[in-house]
């Protein structure tokens, strides 16, 4: 979905999609294609519409593979998750139409936290996890978890975007000698090219909670990817407590497991790291009652 901030204007677009979706202008921008703050003209409601460029192998068959993710996708409901209201082709180019969000994506806010408090990156992750607990009971995985795909509403509800899509994308756009994702937040199964599971998005929580706490990527070789890829592969990133002493040792265990290299050594789903988590729930509450967790 990108970053959605329907203030922020990046250029104007008089276009409409399928007949239906008037563009209004670009809120955000991604590696797959461009999102729109748009007017349905049907519901009469402003909407983010995503507009995804062609990539991978450009078969004809990866728009339909896209769009069966993206139907499945919407049939799951979920208060942690982005609303999907439609999804289909313009012209040769996909699109997907979702709920238009007022806030800033875990990227933006990190850049001004730095290290997160504790009981924001507690009950945001929880929130994060909660999400994976649903949508995984459905066969559907994330397989793209980082700060920009995920999102903080103005009321402080954390919502999951790009849900599904990224996964269809990135079994659809792996080409020979290349690696989707984003480096600093893969795991080590998708770099070797193995086939993702549950276990894998539990990893992607895990960098996102140390990210939170550690106020840094857990892996950050600036631009040389090969070597994040070897420091991912080997598991040699520092110790969150070395970065921020006062963490509590129970919690960074629950970190370290979840970043596991070997995936048998990781929590086995997103119930299991969430239970693990509980304690520190109920220690660190939350700020407001957005940020409530129910349900433990």
């Amino acid at each position: 979905m990108g970053e959605i901030d329907r203030h922020r204007t990046v250029r104007p677009a008089l276009r409409v999609i399928a007949d239906r979706y008037r563009l209004d202008s670009v809120v955000g921008e991604g590696g797959y294609g461009e999102v729109f703050a748009a007017y349905d003209q049907r519901t009469k409601r402003l909407v983010a519409l995503k507009l995804f460029s062609r990539s991978g192998d450009g078969s004809s068959h990866e728009p339909e593979r896209l769009l069966e993710e993206a139907r499945r996708t919407a049939a799951v409901a979920h208060p942690n998750v982005v609303r999907v209201f439609d999804a289909g082709v313009d012209g040769v180019l996909p699109f997907l139409v979702m709920e238009l969000l007022d806030g800033q994506s875990l990227k933006e806010q990190l850049a001004i936290w730095g290290a997160a408090p504790v009981s924001e990156a507690i009950h945001t992750v929880s929130g994060i996890l909660r999400a994976l607990t649903h949508v995984h009971a459905s066969s559907i995985l994330h397989a793209d978890l980082k700060p920009s795909n995920v999102f903080l509403t103005d009321d402080r509800q954390v919502k999951l975007i790009d849900f599904g899509i990224s996964r269809a994308l990135t079994v659809s756009g792996q080409m020979e000698g290349r690696i989707c994702g984003t480096p600093p937040y893969m795991a080590p199964e998708t770099i070797l090219g193995k086939e993702p599971d549950e276990r894998t998005d539990v990893y992607g929580a895990g960098v996102l909670l140390y990210a939170m706490l550690a106020g840094r990527p857990a892996y950050r070789h600036q631009d040389d990817t090969r070597a994040t890829f070897r420091g991912i592969l080997s598991g040699d990133a520092p110790s969150p407590s070395s970065l921020r002493p006062s963490l509590p040792r129970g919690l960074v265990a629950v970190v370290e497991r979840a970043m596991a290299v070997d995936p048998a050594r990781r929590f086995e789903s997103a119930a299991a790291m969430r239970k693990a988590l509980a304690p520190f729930i109920r220690r660190f509450p939350a700020h407001s009652l957005s940020d409530l967790d129910i349900g433990l």
